[in-house]
């Protein structure tokens, strides 16, 4: 949320914990525009292949997580200090998302989504 706002967005969060997300992003502050939904991770460890990984279901029967529920999801590796943010769009098939900020060039497949910070800026996703 910091981060966001740090960036001239306006940010809310929900009343509750009966969302699937964590936070609605306003992209155009003062201006009409679609409002943004944003599901927060974190991840703090390596798995034993060396690389972060995070779920992206919820709830007990790990339920998929989709576009009708949330927009984007912003991951945090906090070892790294790294952000992602990943539209949900691109999610599907998966069930965990892999992240390797910590090797230099790295071609992880959702390293493409590191500190894209502008995409809360865009209510067209």
């Amino acid at each position: 949320m910091y981060q966001a706002l740090e960036r001239g967005l306006a940010v809310a969060k929900p009343f509750g914990d009966s969302c699937a997300y964590d936070f609605i992003v306003d992209p155009a502050p003062g201006r009409r525009s679609r409002l943004l939904r944003v599901q927060v991770r974190s991840v703090g460890y390596r798995t034993a292949w060396g690389l972060y990984a995070v779920p992206v279901w919820r709830g007990r029967k790990k339920r998929r997580i989709t576009p009708a529920e949330i927009d984007l999801v912003a991951v945090w590796v906090r070892p790294e200090d790294a952000w992602y943010i990943v539209p949900v769009r691109v999610l599907r098939p998966h069930h965990w998302l892999w992240f390797a900020p910590h090797i230099k060039n790295s071609h992880a497949r959702f390293e493409e989504w590191r500190e894209r910070w502008e995409l809360l800026s865009r209510p067209d996703l």
